[in-house]
């Protein structure tokens, strides 16, 4: 057995499994996912999976304090469900949560260390039982007294941990101001006096909001906590991480961790790290990449939410390939940028699936053979891969942006609209303004529906998503995990997967319900369909699939 050499040592295991040869076999050897008990050719007798590999979960995963029921139901509540929620958006989250979550998120791209993820965590539990509070108070015929008493005590009890492990001082009684929210008070006052004393903590701990714009970017091994949404306020079990696999959370077996498009730090793989990894297992890479919406050409670009483009930053190290930009600012931009690379080519043209195909037959040469398709267009991605695979075969690697709120099983297509005229100026082209917002683009779904067999998903990136050509997938130890774990961990449980977008709270939706196993995929999407029906909105596709 792998430890053996340990005793030999004098090392217990209690005390320290992964030292001296052993530090990297952590991962392989507490991951669940294939075996419940961690995999068992790294443990025997004297080295078990409760000693080596349960502390770390037991670390990761804060226990939540009192009665967390409440705090998952689903809010506002589904129309079929209570009679009072029978319309769709009546309920609009109170803007001020919205500059609450904003100050946490800055806290959390700017945390140093796991010793600050239990603040963090704190602060999360705090403001999502607030905001809970706050919808449960508007429906009062649709949740009953116990459940509003449970998110009180629920609150209370946070707060109270939070004073004792960090010296958090809140004015007056927490349960006593969560009671009177919950018989019609507004929730500004009991927000306002949660906020300010988290903040007051945070700035004397020396932690300061993070000013920079996001993008995955390598940066120095230093930020290594791992943050997730509470895990009671998931429906069910489904961000019970800690049952599933081994932290880091956010899937992947990255080296080096690296900014997402949220703006903290995770261990997916970098576009350098799959295209490395591809190599060193001997395929025959081309350097050729395919970038539909190339923006203006940079690697990591701070306009808007902070742009981050991994075509883009192969190309900066030499790759070759064809960029499309519909937008004419963004293109004179990019074809500025690499006007000196003669193996690069920026192609001006707002493109659709039937245009698409005469273009590439114009570029078959120079696109056989793609190492890296990457389509990020906001609108109907997914449409785009069959013209593709069509006209120039099928890339190794496929990085698109999602919509990512549909979980797998649900597969979601937005429409497309053929335009008649690139718009110039900064505002991107009319496809841009789907509204309502959450029916953008494609769900991973939808992509793996259209891809079949050809492709295995690797990993979701917050609203983007990874797929490895299927005989490639023998380098990806990841893409043996479910699509649905993999979105789960990706997006779903990820700490910002309800605040970091305005729409989320502004919508008046409670999205949690997608996600809840327990409900049929008919009652999910049935949710959606109402939604849209009550919005009069038509133009997309929504089907799942048929369980038996």
């Amino acid at each position: 057995r792998m430890f053996e050499s340990l005793l030999l040592w004098g090392v217990t295991a209690r005390v320290d499994c992964w030292v001296g040869p052993y530090a990297a076999a952590q991962r392989f050897c507490c991951d669940r996912t294939e075996f419940p008990e961690g995999h068992p050719d790294c443990f025997d007798s004297l080295t078990t999976f409760g000693d080596c590999c349960a502390p770390t979960y037991a670390s990761y995963h804060a226990q939540a304090p009192g009665s967390t029921a409440a705090l998952s139901a689903v809010c506002p509540p589904l129309p079929n469900e209570c009679p009072e929620a029978q319309e769709t958006g009546k309920y609009k989250v109170p803007s001020e949560f919205w500059s609450s979550y904003g100050v946490l998120v800055e806290f959390a791209q700017s945390m140093a260390a796991d010793h600050y993820s239990s603040l963090w965590m704190d602060s999360m539990r705090l403001l999502e039982a607030a905001k809970q509070l706050s919808c449960v108070g508007h429906f009062p015929s649709c949740f009953s007294k116990s459940q509003t008493k449970a998110l009180c005590t629920y609150l209370d009890a946070v707060a109270a941990h939070a004073a004792t492990s960090w010296k958090v001082e809140f004015p007056g009684g927490v349960r006593e101001a969560c009671l009177d929210v919950a018989q019609g008070s507004p929730a500004e006052s009991l927000l306002q006096g949660l906020q300010m004393p988290l903040v007051s903590t945070y700035h004397s701990l020396g932690i300061k909001p993070w000013a920079g714009g996001s993008g995955r970017i390598t940066m120095v091994n230093k930020m290594s906590h791992h943050l997730q949404i509470p895990p009671e306020s998931a429906p069910g079990d489904t961000c019970d991480l800690f049952a599933k696999l081994q932290p880091p959370w956010f899937g992947g077996e990255g080296e080096n961790p690296w900014i997402d498009v949220s703006g903290i730090f995770v261990q997916h793989r970098q576009s350098y790290g799959i295209m490395k990894s591809l190599d060193d297992a001997g395929i025959a890479l081309s350097k050729r990449v395919l970038n539909l919406g190339a923006f203006d050409g940079s690697c990591y670009s701070r306009k808007f939410y902070g742009n981050f483009d991994v075509a883009n930053c192969l190309i900066d190290v030499g790759w070759e390939g064809v960029l499309f930009e519909g937008t004419e600012q963004y293109h004179q931009e990019a074809a500025e940028r690499h006007q000196s690379k003669e193996n690069v080519e920026v192609v001006l043209q707002l493109i659709d699936p039937l245009s698409l195909i005469s273009s590439l037959e114009q570029r078959r040469d120079r696109l056989s053979e793609l190492d890296l398709l990457k389509i990020d267009i906001d609108h109907s991605e997914c449409l785009f891969l069959e013209p593709v695979f069509e006209t120039v075969g099928l890339p190794k690697v496929i990085h698109a942006e999602i919509n990512p709120i549909f979980p797998p099983d649900l597969e979601f297509i937005e429409h497309f609209q053929y335009p008649d005229q690139i718009i110039e100026g900064a505002e991107a082209d009319r496809n841009r303004h789907s509204k309502p917002p959450y029916a953008t683009g494609c769900s991973v779904g939808a992509f793996l529906a259209i891809m079949g067999s050809r492709y295995r998903l690797v990993q979701v990136e917050y609203e983007d998503a990874l797929f490895v050509r299927s005989d490639l997938v023998h380098v990806f130890p990841e893409s043996r995990r479910s699509p649905t774990v993999l979105w789960q961990l990706g997006y779903f449980c990820h700490p910002f997967a309800r605040v970091g977008r305005d729409w989320l709270m502004q919508s008046g939706l409670d999205f949690r319900v997608l996600a809840d196993e327990r409900k049929s995929l008919s009652e999910r999407s049935s949710f959606m369909k109402r939604v849209f029906a009550d919005l009069k909105y038509t133009r997309y596709n929504l089907t799942h699939a048929v369980k038996t």
